[in-house]
């Protein structure tokens, strides 16, 4: 059933917003929102809360239970109660802020609101995350470092609310809640496609990098816990052996320019993703003319992220000669016929079993080395095997990221389906009374 708009609009006098329906009207957000200064004191509120882009406030889950504070860390603490709008102002051109359904508390940065009457909460929520709004606020932060922009007080104090009717917010809360948790669903489901994807891709890999193509040959024990039995023809030897790995070049901004310098594009760790090589926003540096031969790349080398999402990697199909690679990228090259498209998938199945986490002591800053990433042991069958192993898992592989793509474009257009209809709801575009 399509959705009409309504009979009759106004201007609401603030541009980005355009107008709204007949009836409705625009407040300012310190009319509508009352600041909380309570804070945790010597015994915490409830869990440590967080803001989600995606889904707004949620109870804060922590990957190592040594990073939780103390109770004495905690005291001054913003709580935030059920039924607060929660708001990260360094946050908010990423949706950092929503109405919470949890009682806790959240760092001090933050701030809590109570809400006046005249809005309904769960409207409030749509309207404050939605894309429109979210657009607007990014133009009006302020400070010098992309990632900690700031909405001053005074700004946000003034900030346009649209209000329609309580009941009509009450409306438009449940027509957004019932659709919007319709395509949460729909996504989760791609999502869980993907995931399943990912583990069958993973042990199409780990069945062809450490057992082969051959169901009929006998095995030997490795002595590598991580890949246990492997053919018996199949060596161990470390990376260093077959592969010269090589870091990348630091920026350095204060050394002194040469005129002999020469300036090259080169790949960062950002560069490098698991779907593959992304070329479109290469920086550029100068290079000594020893450096610029020297750390280049071409064809057959196979990146490694060293810091960031370490153990990452491509093998580079192209020439790029012309091309350096940063401190966070190790170029490996083969020093023999030895396969760098093989050990890039025997890359992928270590890091997916987590011994290259272990290797860089996850629990601080991770970073593979270039001596980490030599003392490696890998699976190696003759060059020609490697060769059969690296056709089929290319084959078998495109299959499966093809699947994965497509569920991934499902995902951005159900995303950008939800946040189509919040922002048609939440400003009267359409007309959802009676649903």
């Amino acid at each position: 059933m399509g959705l009409s708009a309504y009979p009759a609009y106004v201007e609401s006098e603030v541009e980005w917003l355009g107008t709204i329906p007949k009836g409705w009207r625009v407040g300012k957000f310190r009319h509508l929102f009352i600041e909380s200064a309570e804070t945790n004191g010597t015994i915490p509120v409830g869990d440590m809360l967080s803001v989600s882009g995606y889904r707004g406030i949620e109870t804060k889950e922590y990957d190592d239970e040594n990073r939780k504070r103390s109770d004495a860390d905690l005291e001054t603490y913003r709580v935030v109660r059920v039924g607060q709008l929660a708001v990260n102002t360094m946050w908010l051109n990423y949706a950092g802020l929503g109405v919470s359904t949890f009682e806790g508390h959240m760092s001090p940065a933050y701030r809590a609101y109570w809400i006046r009457p005249q809005l309904f909460g769960r409207y409030a929520h749509h309207l404050l995350r939605s894309s429109i709004y979210v657009n607007a606020y990014t133009g009006h932060l302020t400070g010098v470092r992309p990632n900690s922009l700031q909405m001053n007080r005074n700004t946000l104090m003034g900030w346009p609310i649209v209000v329609p009717p309580l009941v009509e917010q009450a409306q438009i809360s449940d027509y957004l809640d019932r659709e919007t948790g319709q395509i949460d669903a729909l996504i989760a489901q791609q999502e869980q496609l993907v995931e399943t994807l990912t583990e069958r891709r993973q042990a199409v890999i780990a069945q062809a990098v450490t057992r082969g193509l051959d169901p009929t040959v006998e095995f030997k024990e490795s002595e590598v816990p991580w890949f246990g039995r492997i053919p018996t023809h199949w060596l161990t030897p470390k990376v260093s052996l077959h592969f010269d790995v090589t870091l990348g070049k630091m920026l350095d901004v204060k050394r002194p320019h040469h005129s002999d310098d020469v300036l090259l594009p080169y790949v960062r760790a950002g560069n490098v993703h698991e779907a593959g090589l992304d070329l479109d926003d290469l920086n550029e540096m100068p290079f000594s003319p020893e450096e610029a031969s020297s750390l280049t790349l071409r064809r057959g080398d196979l990146l490694v992220v060293e810091g960031g999402a370490v153990g990452v990697n491509q093998y580079l199909e192209d020439d790029l000669s012309g091309v350096s690679f940063q401190k966070t990228v190790n170029r490996v090259r083969p020093l023999d016929q030895a396969s760098a498209r093989f050990l890039g998938f025997v890359l992928d199945v270590i890091r997916y079993r987590g011994v290259i986490d272990m290797l860089c002591n996850k629990s601080t800053i991770a970073h593979l080395t270039a001596d980490k990433l030599e003392r490696i042991v890998f699976p190696q069958p003759p060059v020609d095997e490697q060769e059969k192993i690296v056709a089929h898992l290319r084959e078998a592989t495109a299959r499966t990221d093809a699947l994965i793509d497509k569920a991934g474009e499902v995902v951005e257009v159900l995303r950008e389906r939800r946040q189509a209809l919040i922002n048609s709801a939440v400003t009267g575009k359409i007309d959802v009374r009676g649903l």
